[in-house]
């Protein structure tokens, strides 16, 4: 029986951080139990006086093995490897992109799912990479020796943007085969260098039927009680001299240092509404505005207490403000620039090609990042795999309404290099719009791989020569892309110093250090298994069991249960994952950890270490969390490892991956 009494014990999670905290939260401090702690500000938790069984070098320890290691990047999401073959466990939605390339008409593994019977049946998993932490150091000083008094906005954050390449470019050079980045901790006050090992051989082992993976659906999204099955197990492979290397049939199983222990467009929209419907609930709800109007107000009196403060930090309120005000009024016109490259998919493809023909002239340290030697073949798989999702009906309806929203511009916002497309005439912007669509979509050849590849590899001069009219409308929208560019790298040197000076007073303040926002780089939360009160009258346990699978099933999407999880519920044939206090097999559980975007496929851990479940959400109250957090209602939810094993066995009878994890499947 495989059983945890949580009551006794602390959870905690080790991610992988892809979101951007916006507002610095004064919340998010090292003495309260919520924050995402860098692995550098781990030592200085008393996690023995928390409760916890394992000491910080367990965790991290760079000089020996540690849970860290354990810990990996899958994609935009976060994993664990929980087998010494290099089998890895994260989120079904984590790799919902994968499974839907190789997905055919034939073999549709979306609908059905996925399994290897063995090894050699193991398929690449498209577009998927795995990223390992193998160390960091501090490089403040290296970054900052560069800025000089007097510097320009602009010409301070060029020289960082520069120096943080050259560092990477030397760290790589000392170590061979590893990846660097430099990540800014806090703006223009700190930076650290983390080295990693990629692995670009990733390959789909198990993933379960949509109707267990996405159970619930849109309906159930940011909800609890949840009942979704959201996990996946995927593979990581290396050359047989244990490098990484692209997929080849020689490669073999990656051997990790340190396991676990066990105990599409449309869905992506949806998935964003409903958060920021949940953020901006939650931002009444707390009235927060009100709360951190208060905050500045006492930071400010602060200030002005004395002489020397005033003098150094009695503008940086003023200051910031009037930038973010400033923000404010061009923000409408800089979102649809933004969306026009982003989700138009042709647009974004032809623009890609436009600038890499510019980009690719230059020194390599020169260039924009996605265009220098060491990170372009990327772009172009990148590329490449967005092609996949093309479709034109969509792409051209997003264009439409992203032109009719341009319209919308105030005079002074309008983005002049779009007149050509809408006409001077705001009544007859429409009948202008799809005359231009039509023409564009009909005669473009920038659909493909087989084109986009060829003219990726030109240089502008060539590139001009081709006579595609995305290219022609790429190159007449550019230059708003440019301006664009360096309007916010002049508001980044600004915004920059201002908060440099903002995090020195706000912790004369407060009197303690805080955590820097989350920045793409692993950290830890911890908390414990707790429900909470959504409204009056109302409260959630902090489990949901295999009954409420029953209980919702309907039959039809997004509840459509397999017949034979059906029929095992009502056996009641729980194997050895049935919990007596539950009478069922927990399905998914809250906690009061702290989360945000890219925590998809934490790894949730007990006071020991030990895997328990997997995060895939946060509950519907939590989607503001990103800018507060509450004792009362954060909750984010994870799928129970019981469940996951449950139908593993159960559904997938994937034998071999239980007895990878080393258990005995029931007889």
């Amino acid at each position: 029986m495989i059983s945890f009494n949580f009551k006794r014990f602390w959870l905690f999670s080790i991610v992988v951080v892809l979101g951007l905290i916006l507002f610095f939260a004064v919340e998010g401090t090292l003495v309260g139990e919520e924050g995402m702690y860098p692995i550098s500000e781990i030592k200085r938790l008393n996690l023995q006086a928390l409760g916890f069984e394992i000491s910080a070098k367990d965790i991290y320890n760079p000089q020996g093995i540690s849970l860290i290691q354990a810990i990996v990047q899958v994609g935009g999401c976060t994993g664990s490897f929980v087998s010494p073959q290099g089998l890895i466990v994260t989120n079904h939605h984590c790799a919902y992109r994968a499974v839907q390339a190789v997905s055919t008409r034939e073999h549709d593994y979306i609908r059905n799912g996925f399994l290897a019977p063995s090894l050699k049946d193991e398929i690449l998993a498209p577009g998927l990479t795995v990223r390992i932490t193998v160390g960091y150091w501090d490089v403040t000083n290296e970054v900052l020796k560069v800025l000089k008094p007097g510097m320009e906005a602009a010409e301070r954050a060029k020289a960082v943007e520069h120096r943080i390449k050259e560092l990477v470019a030397q760290a790589e050079a000392e170590h061979p085969g590893q990846r660097a980045e430099v990540a800014e901790m806090f703006p223009g006050k700190s930076y650290v260098m983390f080295l990693y090992d990629y692995l670009k051989d990733i390959r789909l082992v198990y993933v379960p039927p949509r109707s267990i993976g996405e159970f619930g659906g849109e309906v159930d999204n940011w909800m609890w009680p949840r009942h979704t099955g959201d996990f996946s197990f995927l593979r990581a492979y290396v050359a047989p001299g244990g490098k990484p290397a692209e997929y080849s049939p020689e490669n073999v199983p990656y051997q990790p240092k340190r396991l676990n222990k066990h105990l599409s467009r449309i869905k992506g929209l949806s998935n964003t509404m409903k958060n920021y419907r949940g953020k901006l609930l939650g931002l009444k709800r707390i009235n927060l505005v009100a709360k951190k109007r208060e905050e500045e107000e006492k930071l400010q009196n602060f200030i002005n207490s004395s002489p020397e403060l005033r003098s150094k930090y009695g503008d940086v309120l003023v200051q910031t403000n009037q930038l973010f005000h400033k923000n404010r009024q061009t923000a409408y016109r800089e979102l649809i620039l933004d969306y026009l490259r982003r989700d138009v998919l042709l647009l974004n493809t032809a623009l890609t090609l436009w600038e890499a023909s510019g980009e690719r002239e230059k020194p390599d340290l020169e260039r924009k990042s996605a265009y220098m030697d060491r990170n372009f073949p990327l772009t172009k798989r990148r590329l490449e795999l967005s092609l996949r999702n093309y479709y034109e009906p969509t792409d051209k309806a997003i264009f439409k309404e992203l032109l009719r929203k341009a319209t919308q511009l105030p005079p002074d916002q309008r983005i002049k290099e779009l007149d050509f497309i809408l006409g001077g005439d705001k009544e007859k912007w429409e009948a202008e719009a799809d005359n231009f669509l039509q023409i564009l979509y009909a005669r473009t050849k920038l659909t493909t791989w087989t084109d986009v590849g060829l003219a990726l590899e030109k240089n502008r001069e060539e590139l001009k020569k081709i006579n595609d009219p995305a290219l022609e409308l790429a190159q007449r929208l550019y230059p708003a892309y440019e301006r664009l560019e360096n309007e916010r790298k002049k508001r980044k040197g600004q915004m920059d110093d201002l908060l440099a000076r903002l995090i020195e007073v706000k912790q004369k303040f407060l009197g303690q250090e805080f955590i820097p926002d989350a920045n793409r780089t692993l950290r830890l939360t911890f908390g414990r298994i707790k429900g909470y009160s959504p409204a009056d009258a109302i409260y959630y346990r902090p489990f949901t069991t295999l009954r409420g699978v029953l209980e919702k099933s309907t039959g039809k999407p997004p509840f459509d249960t397999p017949s034979q999880l059906l029929e095992l519920i009502k056996a009641q044939d729980y194997g050895s994952f049935r919990v007596d206090s539950l009478g069922s097999v927990p399905v998914c559980m809250l906690y009061d950890m702290d989360t945000t975007g890219g925590n998809s496929g934490s790894p949730i851990m007990d006071a020991s270490g030990r895997l328990v479940g997997i995060n895939f959400d946060r509950a519907f109250e939590a989607t503001i969390n990103d800018f507060a957090w509450s004792e009362s209602y954060s909750r984010s939810i994870g799928v129970d490892m019981r469940y996951v094993l449950w139908v593993t066995e159960k559904i997938g009878r994937v034998e071999r991956i239980l007895e990878e994890l080393g258990f005995s499947p029931t007889k």
